[in-house]
């Protein structure tokens, strides 16, 4: 269930696949017939089924997939027997996960990802070839379209594209509101739009939301405990990942509890995370594992071209990091969870302040758009660029263009988090199962209606954290950089009366100058200068270093984690465009 592969072309279809099990990925599954041709892959940590045929047909999955309550072959048949074109809406309302599936059945075959949108698929269906498969990079190898400088600049400052486009043209995500349906009859091969099923709720008052909450994260996490009992959940001392672990602990599931340290820049880790995780593991009985992902940026960037290779532009993540790789290619765990979408139960603090009465779309737009504190320069047409794929989500969502509620901002939000937040768990299932339980189109619709009100000052997190696991908030947050502590009185955060800081550091944070102090640290920091100087090293005087160039002088970035990781795309638009399959 690591990778799937269909391509009507059988050379392209042979070459993809010796390339997939050349890197380590154990074919699982095949199937050639007259339109397509078919493969599934094991995914790298665990032996999986994710291929059946029955008779002339066949059904094939790949990502983390249950229906009604079961996994493997099992779940297969079960969906191959209930399968109804006509009605995918009605398959997916009883699966759960993060998944693709393929289904033959008769003279049809309609392939079609999770209804929420989490799991990553791409396709190109163009000039009478179709391919598709996990990674865009791997696509673009064998088909060599053009580069879409506004979409590489989107990804990079937002780490996602907002609707189905990719850095290359012509070259798509599948959405939760497509399938790509196969005719054998006409022997035609297009993407179609299909329905998917929205939630409605009455909601009362604040206990009625925590008790149906629970009610549903209890429903989906049955589900999820058939995956894999051989669980890590990464924490670190913020609210998202805490609530999570409540979830775990109410449930009486047992994972490790992990947290990656050492503080390279790209990261963004700190020691006061790892603190708090080990007291979380303490204090729920669970073991600890820590994680050391520092790092030679330029040495690891040498490598860059054989993560490429393998993941695709999965091999970017964290600045292809190669010891935060090694968590995955060197653990024994089955099922991963990051603990994401805990942002989607409490306020954005953004909105909060830029938010009054009468906010537009356009408002909407300029504060999305303008968050991004580290562009400058003119960037009027990649505003332009994104600004008409927030209409296209606001009409998708019956989001009227004018006097925007802050429920309507949080649905904007919540579809950006789709694509943003998907990246880490789409890795994760090349070796093991990984999903979001928050991201379940169930508990979604459902936390789109609650009043933003119960959401702020993280005040509808905590009660369902204090409802599952009341333990866990005796021990501090470490959120936003800073310590905070729960008041049972006032159910919010706040900060504590002690702190156990060097005293000259309180002061210092306390003085008007600080903001100045901090700008020039980062200004002046050694490892920030000597990962300059290697981002200009890289990049210069390289075939691909125009396509660089063009990226920083039409968008300017200042931000460390988004100039870092130039080096590492500009190498996968060059190995994507040099590349040929052996």
């Amino acid at each position: 269930m690591s990778k799937i592969i269909l391509c009507n072309n059988e050379e392209i279809f042979n070459k993809l696949c010796d390339q997939y099990c050349f890197m380590s990925f154990s074919q699982n599954g095949l199937r050639s017939d007259e339109l397509i041709h078919a493969a599934t892959f094991s995914k790298l940590n665990i032996s999986t089924e994710n291929f059946c045929e029955i008779g002339d047909d066949f059904v094939a999955c790949s990502g983390t997939i249950a229906y009604r309550n079961q996994v493997g072959k099992k779940a297969l048949k079960t969906l191959y027997e209930n399968f109804d074109i006509k009605n995918i809406n009605g398959i997916r309302k009883n699966t759960v996960g993060s998944y693709a599936v393929i289904i033959k059945k008769g003279n049809q075959a309609s392939l079609f990802i999770d209804e929420a949108g989490t799991y990553g698929l791409y396709y190109y269906n163009k000039n009478g070839l179709f391919l598709t498969t996990n990674t865009f990079t791997h696509i673009q190898c064998a088909v060599k379209t053009e580069l879409c400088t506004l979409a590489l600049q989107e990804r990079l400052i937002e780490y996602c594209n907002l609707d189905n486009a990719t850095i290359f043209q012509e070259i798509y995500r599948l959405l939760g509101t497509e399938a790509i349906v196969f005719d054998y009859t006409s022997r035609s091969i297009e993407t179609v739009r299909i329905d998917c099923n929205h939630y409605s709720f009455k909601i009362n008052d604040e206990k009625e939301v925590v008790e149906k909450l629970i009610e549903l994260l209890e429903k989906y996490s049955r589900s999820y405990a058939l995956f894999s009992s051989k669980k890590v959940l990464f924490t670190t001392g913020g609210v998202d990942s805490r609530a999570i672990l409540a979830i775990y602990n109410h449930m009486g599931v047992k994972p490790d509890i992990a947290n990656w340290g050492g503080c390279p820049i790209e990261m963004n880790t700190k020691s006061q995370d790892q603190e708090i995780a080990r007291r979380l593991a303490e204090r729920s009985g669970l073991l600890f594992k820590v994680f050391n992902v520092s790092h030679d940026f330029k040495a690891d960037y040498g490598v860059i071209p054989e993560k490429i290779r393998k993941y695709g532009e999965l091999g970017l993540l964290y600045c292809g990091n190669t010891k935060w790789f090694e968590i995955f290619e060197g653990t024994p765990f089955e099922s991963f969870d990051f603990g994401y979408f805990g942002e989607t139960i409490k306020a954005w603090e953004p909105l909060d302040v830029s938010y009054h009465v009468g906010f537009t779309i356009d408002d909407y737009v300029d504060l999305f758009f303008n968050r991004q504190r580290y562009l400058k320069g003119n960037t009027d047409s990649l505003k332009e660029y994104v600004r008409k794929k927030i209409y296209n989500i606001a009409k998708e969502y019956n989001i009227e263009l004018q006097n925007l509620s802050k429920e309507d901002c949080m649905v904007l939000y919540y579809v950006y988090r789709v694509h943003a937040d998907t990246a880490c768990t789409n890795f994760a299932n090349m070796f093991g199962f990984s999903a979001n339980i928050f991201a379940e189109k169930e508990l979604a619709d459902y936390i789109n209606q609650i009043p933003y009100v119960l959401k702020e000052n993280d005040h509808l997190n905590l009660m369902l954290t204090e409802k599952l696991d009341s333990k866990l908030l005796n021990i501090p947050y470490f959120t936003h950089c800073k310590y905070r502590v729960f008041n049972k009185e006032k159910k919010c955060l706040e900060e504590p009366k002690r702190i156990k800081k060097d005293t000259l550091t309180i002061w210092l944070k306390r003085q008007p100058f600080w903001p100045i102090l901090k700008f020039l640290r980062n200004v002046f920091s050694v490892e920030r200068e000597k990962r300059y100087k290697v981002v200009c090293e890289l990049t210069a005087g390289t075939s691909f270093s125009k396509k660089a160039d063009l990226i920083v002088s039409r968008t300017s970035f200042t931000d460390d984690s988004i100039l870092f990781e130039l080096p590492g795309w500009a190498q996968l638009i060059h190995f994507s465009n040099s590349y040929e399959h052996t």
